[in-house]
C-alpha cells in the first residue's frame, strides 16, 4: 500500500510516495513527544517566573507586581526559557 503526499504545490514540489506510510501511526508516534517536551519546557519557565517573583517580593518589596511593568519584568525571562527550551529540545532530540 502507498500513500501520496503532496507538499507545497505552488512551490513546484511534487508529490512524494512512501511505501507503507500511515499518517496515523506517525502522529500517534510522535504526539507523545511533542507534548512531553512541551510540558517539560513550560515548567522550566514557570518554575523561572516563581523564583524571580518571589526573589522580587524578597529584595524589592515596594514594587507591585500586578501591574504593567512589573509583571512584564517578572514573565518574560519564564516565556523566554521555555521558548528556547522547546527550540533545543526539539532541534536536538
Amino acid at each position: 500500500m502507498k500513500a501520496a503526499i503532496s507538499v507545497g504545490e505552488d512551490l513546484g514540489v511534487v508529490e512524494y510516495d512512501y511505501p507503507n506510510f500511515h499518517l496515523n501511526m506517525l502522529w500517534k508516534r510522535c504526539i507523545f513527544r511533542i507534548w512531553v517536551i512541551g510540558f517539560i519546557s513550560d515548567i522550566l519557565g514557570a518554575l523561572l517566573i516563581l523564583a524571580v517573583a518571589l526573589l522580587v517580593d524578597k529584595f524589592c518589596p515596594e514594587w507591585n507586581t500586578f501591574y504593567f511593568p512589573g509583571a512584564t519584568l517578572i514573565a518574560v525571562p519564564g516565556a523566554l526559557l521555555s521558548a528556547v527550551s522547546i527550540f533545543l529540545l526539539t532541534k536536538y532530540p
